[in-house]
């Protein structure tokens, strides 16, 4: 790990789990655990299964390249959703090696084939299954946030694959490799640009359809649409807070703002996944593990603990009470083993739960 003494360079970590190694490998579990139940396919295979990765993490958004030898299966399920939240997109680019993906619920869901030279999104708030062979890739996590100001419809990201003869294809890996090469010789404002450009450029891998388009262009302009977002997130304490509130507010009619919130689920929809997430993160923050989960509940605008619980069960598949259980128990290990001290696995494990990447 390179502990970077100035703030205008990047944190770099180096990862390497060596063959045969109990402990390297528990290490590379454990440090991923925030993000991803990662193992490999098989018992038999971990004697001979090995890792090396090299990343930077500038800010929310990090960049990195890793070679795994032996089957993998890494395995996002509501539970580690529910640990540390994970609203990020993943960008990998896969440079040789078979790889499944399922952005599925469950192990019957369809997997969709991962050809060398692809490019495949996953939604970290949301259940998704990897098993690869021995591979070599590129990956950016981009904060979801950035996305949901460029693109209409950012949950169609999730699970989409861009095939290697797509143009979009040959332009996303170009700028992984930039991006990667350049980390540190960019100033830090240089590397927010080109993690702007990457969230550009992802964006328009969805875009809004050309139907949501229209009826968007038909209800306000997109500048309108984004203060009504941005009015929304800075209202959600207000229980009141609903289509009659922001049509009073906005002067649109009902009718207009149903149509621009269809392609989002429906502007109630859309209201309840802010109030969650903001009561998520309170939940899983352990400064605040001792703020009573009906206080939480309710300053969200969640006008009883029983429609919070429910409506939480559903979003993250466990009640409020086990999430809080889970991420006090991810943050006590966060520390690591005594002997890690300022390793590499104990930063990255760190920067995945939300704390600060640079060792305090």
């Amino acid at each position: 790990m390179s502990a970077n003494a100035n703030p205008d360079l990047p944190v770099e970590l180096s990862l390497n789990v060596a063959a045969g190694s109990d402990q390297d490998y528990e290490l590379w579990r454990w440090s991923l655990s925030p993000l991803w139940d990662a193992d490999v396919a098989t018992a038999d295979s971990r004697a001979s299964f090995s890792f090396h990765s090299h990343s930077y993490i500038f800010g929310s958004a990090s960049i990195g390249a890793n070679r795994v030898m032996g089957s993998t299966r890494f395995r996002r399920t509501r539970c580690e959703i529910a640990k540390s939240g994970g609203e990020q997109i993943m960008v990998v680019s896969y440079d040789a090696g078979d790889v499944q993906l399922s952005a599925g619920r469950s192990d019957s869901a369809a997997r969709t084939h991962v050809r060398p030279g692809a490019v495949a999104f996953v939604d970290l708030s949301r259940p998704a299954d990897i098993r690869a062979a021995t591979n070599t890739a590129k990956a950016c996590l981009l904060p979801r946030r950035m996305l949901e100001n460029l693109a209409t419809r950012p949950d169609d990201l999730h699970g989409m694959v861009i095939e290697t003869t797509q143009p979009m294809s040959v332009v996303l890996r170009a700028h992984l490799n930039f991006l990667f090469s350049q980390a540190v010789h960019l100033t830090a404002t240089q590397r927010q640009h080109a993690v702007e450009a990457m969230a550009h450029l992802v964006a328009a891998c969805v875009g809004p359809t050309s139907h949501a388009r229209e009826r968007v262009a038909d209800a306000v302009s997109s500048v309108k649409f984004r203060q009504i977002r941005e009015a929304i997130d800075a209202h959600l304490s207000n229980p009141t807070l609903g289509p009659d509130y922001i049509a009073k507010t906005f002067h649109v009619s009902r009718a207009s703002l149903y149509r621009m919130f269809e392609p989002l689920g429906g502007i109630a929809a859309y209201i309840q996944r802010r109030r969650l997430l903001r009561a998520h993160r309170e939940l899983t923050d352990p400064l605040l593990f001792e703020r009573r989960v009906s206080e939480i509940a309710d300053r969200w605008g969640f006008t009883t603990h029983t429609a919070f619980s429910r409506a939480y069960r559903t979003q993250y598949g466990v009640q409020p009470t086990e999430a809080r259980i889970q991420a006090r128990h991810v943050f006590r290990e966060a520390k690591g083993p005594h002997h890690l001290e300022d390793s590499a696995f104990r930063t990255l494990n760190r920067w995945l739960m939300g704390l600060p990447a640079a060792n305090a």
